[in-house]
């Protein structure tokens, strides 16, 4: 089902977007080839702009539909998936968006040392209103070509190497200072165990430009250079009741222009899930992160946050879930782009919030949800006349859908 709430705090969550195409996004427990499907969901937004004041709320409505192929063919493995959004408000129509969700993987191997991915992947992203608040309506796309090969050496150990350049290109000339381009290199020792956990030791060189910044009138400057090295786990089974997965590195980015914009220290993003009976599981997940895909502005932000979410099938019909996380938002650089006013301190934001779901299957592929979300936002910035916060926000989100897999 597709879920307007992740939609509109998106940046919020900071790690992903619900319905946004992964490039292994298809996969098939039950062994079918393709797999399709259909949503529909409606929700009430109270602070649709998330202002401190003067809040405007609305409704709305989205549809979407999906479908995924999964094809092997001799030793090769092909997988497809695409969705379409269409989303529509009821009072600022203006904002109605159709997304275009896609990505296709080439999973391939030659012998039995040789193996590697080549595949793209595009996800879209409408108004958040959480960075900046706009009336324009905007549009983010992020492209994203890879390739990768690795050689096994030794049966549990493999020399991977990777490429991959982020494009991110927005619709409106108002954002258009926050477009990316950015090359990824990246080389891995992987040591995969029997039991099928996996551990890579990487290191990613990457080069990034803003293509329609130079310096810009508000200090901004467009191109850097990251550094990252760290470890990352796809997978570890600690027990058969919990695992765990995610990375942790050290990045240092610099700004040749501007080095007073640099950024150096561990980054990371980890999860440990706990399953403590057949019908319930706890989540855990702390991370920080620089410059995530949802970031609407030139400034990258370093989010640092923690999330918990546990899910308790009540029974074979109705499940439960919750999601609730705080973020501290650190915004480095100018924060004139943020703000509209110069000589501002940094920006640095406090955010909460706490989600509830119900899911209840009408029919083993028909399923319907109903979902509360609430947010909370604190911010350091204040105005340079009344030294009153502007920033500040509570939100309130509403609503329910149905989706259908088949």
């Amino acid at each position: 089902m597709f879920d307007y709430r992740k939609v509109a705090s998106a940046g919020l969550g900071a790690l992903a977007i619900a319905n946004s195409v992964d490039p292994a996004w298809a996969e098939f427990p039950d062994g079918k080839v393709a797999k399709f499907t259909l949503g529909a969901g409606v929700a009430y937004d109270d602070n649709l702009f998330r202002l401190q004041s003067n809040k405007e709320g609305d409704t709305i409505f989205t549809l979407n539909a999906g479908a995924a192929l999964n094809k092997d063919i001799s030793r090769q493995n092909f997988q497809l998936a695409g969705n379409i959004i269409q989303q529509l408000y009821t009072s600022n129509s203006n904002f109605n968006a159709t997304l275009f969700n896609f990505g296709g993987t080439w999973n391939w191997r030659v012998g039995n040392q040789f193996s590697g991915e080549i595949g793209y992947v595009q996800n879209q992203y409408p108004n958040t209103f959480l960075e900046i608040t706009s009336r324009t309506p905007n549009k983010r796309t992020v492209g994203i070509p890879f390739a990768s090969i690795g050689y096994q050496f030794l049966p549990s150990w493999e020399i991977r190497g990777r490429y991959e350049f982020v494009d991110i290109t927005n619709s409106a000339q108002q954002f258009k200072v926050s477009d990316l381009e950015e090359n990824r290199y990246e080389g891995a020792l992987r040591y995969k165990t029997e039991f099928g956990n996996l551990v890579d030791l990487f290191y990613r060189f990457s080069d990034g430009k803003r293509p329609n910044v130079a310096i810009d009138p508000a200090g901004n400057v467009g191109q850097y250079e990251q550094n990252d090295i760290g470890v990352n786990v796809a997978r570890w089974e600690l027990t058969g009741r919990s695992r765990f997965s995610g990375f942790v590195a050290y990045t240092d980015r610099s700004y040749d222009l501007a080095p007073s914009r640099d950024f150096s220290g561990p980054t990371w993003n980890l999860t440990y899930t706990y399953l403590p009976t057949g019908s319930t599981s706890v989540a855990l997940s702390a991370y920080r992160l620089i410059g995530v895909y949802t970031d609407v502005t030139a400034n990258y932000i370093v989010t640092t946050g923690v999330t918990l979410a546990p899910t308790w099938q009540a029974t074979s019909k109705l499940a439960f879930g919750m999601n609730a996380y705080y973020q501290d938002r650190d915004y480095q650089g100018n924060p004139g782009i943020v703000t509209g006013i110069a000589g501002q301190e940094k920006r640095n934001d406090d955010l909460y919030s706490v989600g509830v779901n119900a899911t209840y299957a009408i029919l083993r592929t028909l399923k319907a949800t109903l979902y509360y979300t609430w947010t909370k936002r604190d911010s350091n910035l204040r105005d340079p006349t009344t030294n009153a916060a502007f920033l500040n926000f509570t939100d309130n989100i509403v609503g329910a859908g149905v989706e259908w897999q088949f």
